[in-house]
């Protein structure tokens, strides 16, 4: 018993000793991150600011197509999109100029057919939004599925 009381003494000294270095080491941790924040600033880098944003799209299933309405902006004033099935690219990147230059909402619609192998695919059908950086870098990625489930339009236009 005499031996207990002085072990438990040593055992919750090393105890705070060993978290209040932890707290030490946390503390140099995030006063590094921060230094580097501000050479990074201070080294003249630039971080750009490119987005791409894309809001109330709409898929109008159809018989045979697809026809997709929806508003987007972009700093470079143009957008793309894919369509893909699984691994597969059915429509590879195409283009979407935007027409407004001052970063207001555009409006935009395209449309394509569906094949019967899209349609019998167990893989969904997925439209690949996105925009680009002034690398030419992919930004801002939106997947949305077809859900062939809807109820097809059987009007015509």
């Amino acid at each position: 018993m005499r031996y207990l009381i002085p072990l438990l003494m040593v055992l919750m000294l090393t105890l705070v000793g060993c978290s209040n270095s932890d707290e030490n080491q946390d503390k140099d941790d995030t006063e590094n991150a921060e230094s580097k924040t501000v050479e990074n600033q201070e080294g003249g880098e630039e971080q750009t600011n490119d987005f791409a944003r894309f809001h109330n799209i709409d898929f109008l299933l159809g018989v045979d197509d697809v026809k997709i309405t929806g508003q987007a902006e972009a700093t470079n004033n143009e957008v793309f999109y894919e369509v893909t099935q699984g691994d597969e690219t059915v429509i590879g990147e195409t283009k979407i100029p935007l027409e407004h230059k001052d970063k207001d909402w555009t409006k935009f619609e395209f449309e394509f057919d569906l094949t019967k192998d899209m349609e019998e695919s167990e893989d969904a059908l997925v439209v690949v939004f996105y925009g680009k950086d002034e690398e030419d870098q992919i930004i801002n990625s939106n997947y949305l599925p077809i859900d062939f489930n809807m109820q097809f339009n059987t009007e015509s236009n």
